[in-house]
C-alpha cells in the first residue's frame, strides 16, 4: 500500500508515549532524586514510580506487534534480511550514538563542576561494543542503563526476520497462514520455556529469557489483523499467551509478567473492538509517542544533570524535589523532541530509502514504518 493510505495504530503510539513516561519517573526515582517527596506520594504513585521500570516491558509487547506488522506480508529472502537489518540500523543508530556521545559528555563535565565526583571513559573495546549491540553478551559496562533494551531489540529483529525467512519457504508448500503458523506456534512454545522456567540453557544478555514478551505481541497482532477462516484460532492462540504471561506473573510475583499481560490484553481488546487507529489520537500523545525513542535515550542524562544542579541551588525537601521533578519531566520532553528533529525524524526518512522487496501478499493493516518506526523508536 502506498505510504500515505496506510492506517497509522494511534493507540500503539500513545502507549509507547506513556511506557517512555513510565521509565523517566523510574530513574528519577532510582536516581534518589525523590527520597523526601516519597513519602507523600501515597502507595499508589509511589508504585508506579518504583516499577516504572516495566515500560520496557510494554515496549518489547508491541515491537512485535508492530514489527509483525511490518514484515509478515514480506516474501523475505537473505537479502531481504540484510536490507531489513540495514534500515533498522540506519533507523535507530544515528540517534543511539548521539546518545552515547552525550552521556560521555554528561559524565565529564560533573567532573569538573561536581565536587568529589568521578568518571570513568569507556575503553574503545566498550564503545565498539556498544556501537554492535553486544553489551550485555560480551558482559561490557553499560554506559547508560537504558542501553541493555537495544541489545535485545536487535536480536528480536534478526531472529524474526530469518523466521520469516522460513515461512516464504514454506510458503508455496502450504499456502500464507500455514506456513506462518508452521513457523510462529513452534517458536512461541519454545520461547515460553524460559517463561516458565524450563529453559535449556542460559546465556546472560541473550535475547530467549524475554522472547515470549515480544512473541506476544506477534501473536496479538495476528488476531487483529487476520480476519476470515481461521480467525478464531488466532485469537484463542493470542488470549492463551497472554493467559500464560499472567499467570506466571501471578506464580512469579513478577510485575513485568503482570504489565506485559495486561499490554498483551489490551492491545487484544481494543484491536479485536477496531479501535485501534482511533482511540489515544489526542494530539499530545501522538507527539509523546512520536518522541519516545528519543525520550528514552536522553531522559536518564538530562534528568541527573537538572536535578543535581536544581538541588543544589535550592536544596531538599519535599515541595522542592517535587518542583523540580516536574520541570525535570519537562526539560527531558523538550530536549526529547528537539533531538528527535534534529537526528531522529531524518534517520527515519533515510532508513525509508532502503527499499526491502515484494510483498508477497497484500498489506491488510498498514506496516510498522507507517504505524511506528520501532517499538523502542518505538
Amino acid at each position: 500500500m502506498p505510504a500515505d493510505s496506510r492506517p497509522r495504530y494511534v493507540f500503539i503510539d500513545a502507549l509507547r508515549g506513556f511506557a517512555a513516561l513510565a521509565v523517566v519517573g523510574f530513574h528519577a526515582r532510582e536516581g534518589g532524586h525523590l527520597a523526601h517527596l516519597e513519602p507523600f506520594l501515597g502507595a499508589v504513585l509511589n508504585g508506579v514510580l518504583r516499577r516504572g521500570d516495566a515500560g520496557v516491558t510494554v515496549f518489547f509487547v508491541i515491537s512485535g506487534f508492530v514489527i509483525a506488522a511490518s514484515m509478515a506480508h514480506a516474501h523475505v529472502t537473505p537479502g531481504y534480511v540484510g536490507r531489513f537489518l540495514a534500515r533498522r540500523s540506519v533507523r535507530l543508530d544515528p540517534a543511539y550514538w548521539a546518545s552515547l556521545a552525550l552521556t560521555v559528555g554528561f559524565g565529564l563535565l560533573s567532573v569538573r563542576f561536581v565536587p568529589g565526583k568521578t568518571y570513568l571513559l569507556p575503553t574503545w573495546g566498550e564503545v565498539l561494543a556498544h556501537l554492535t549491540y553486544l553489551t550485555d553478551l560480551l558482559g561490557v559496562r553499560q554506559l547508560s542503563a537504558v542501553y541493555w533494551t537495544l541489545c535485545y531489540e536487535f536480536q528480536f529483529y534478526a531472529t524474526f526476520a530469518l523466521l520469516l525467512l522460513g515461512v516464504t519457504r514454506l510458503r508455496e508448500r502450504l499456502g500464507p497462514e500455514r506456513a506462518l503458523t508452521a513457523a510462529l506456534w513452534p517458536a512461541t512454545l519454545l520461547a515460553d520455556l524460559w517463561l516458565v522456567g524450563l529453559e535449556p540453557f542460559h546465556l546472560h544478555g541473550l535475547f530467549v529469557d524475554r522472547w515470549h514478551l515480544f512473541l506476544t505481541g506477534v501473536l496479538v497482532w495476528r488476531a487483529v489483523v487476520r480476519r476470515g477462516a481461521g480467525s478464531g484460532a488466532h485469537v484463542a492462540a493470542a488470549a492463551l499467551q497472554v493467559a500464560l504471561v499472567g499467570v506466571m506473573g501471578l506464580v512469579r510475583a513478577d510485575v513485568q509478567l503482570h504489565v506485559a499481560a495486561a499490554t498483551g490484553a489490551l492491545v487484544l481488546a481494543v484491536g479485536l473492538a477496531g479501535r485501534l487507529e482511533t482511540w489515544l489520537s489526542w494530539r499530545a500523545l501522538q507527539g509523546l509517542g512520536a518522541i519516545s525513542y528519543s525520550l528514552y535515550l536522553t531522559h536518564n542524562t538530562v534528568t541527573g544533570a537538572l536535578f543535581r544542579v536544581g538541588l543544589r541551588l535550592t536544596g531538599r525537601s519535599p515541595a522542592w524535589e517535587a518542583m523540580w521533578f516536574v520541570l525535570a519531566t519537562a526539560a527531558c520532553i523538550g530536549f526529547a523532541w528537539v533531538f528527535h528533529r534534529l537526528l531522529e525524524a531524518p534517520s527515519l526518512a533515510l532508513s525509508r530509502r532502503i527499499r526491502l522487496g515484494p510483498s508477497a501478499e497484500p498489506a491488510t493493516r498498514g506496516t510498522a514504518e507507517a504505524v511506528a518506526p520501532a517499538s523502542l523508536a518505538p
